[in-house]
């Protein structure tokens, strides 16, 4: 995977969670880059099921923090959306299961919150497009 999406919610926590570096979350984008651009969309749609339908899924996956020499069960969570048809991956939400930003597991008032984020973000085009060579950097 060379690209993926993001909608507004991720890349507000991701710069909630990198504001400062004594968290312990700085390692966030290399963490996420590195375990997505060894995955293929065939994978990531198989990974973390939570909530779907025939074509899209919204996943959870868990990613190792290397800042904290975390393995992935107590890293981070990743909520992504898995578009089938378009083969595209979004990132929705992340956060960390230890730490100041700790969270057990997203409700599912929050993933139809996210799910609804989405949609009125593809619908204005505020969707933004990230390279994962460049950890995460928007096109």
């Amino acid at each position: 995977m060379e690209e993926v999406f993001a909608i507004s919610t991720f890349k507000n926590n991701i710069q909630k969670l990198t504001a400062r570096p004594e968290d312990g979350c700085t390692s966030c984008k290399n963490d996420i880059c590195a375990y997505l651009q060894d995955k293929s969309f065939a994978e990531l749609w198989e990974i973390g099921f939570l909530k779907g339908l025939p074509l899209l899924r919204i996943n959870k996956i868990l990613i190792g923090n290397s800042a904290q020499h975390l393995i992935a069960e107590d890293g981070w969570r990743i909520i992504i959306l898995c578009d089938y048809l378009f083969r595209k991956i979004t990132l929705l939400h992340i956060y960390p299961k230890l730490g100041k930003h700790n969270k057990d597991n997203v409700t599912e008032r929050e993933l139809i919150d996210l799910l609804t984020e989405y949609i009125h973000e593809r619908g204005k085009e505020k969707i933004t497009v990230h390279r994962l060579e460049n950890l995460l950097g928007e096109i």
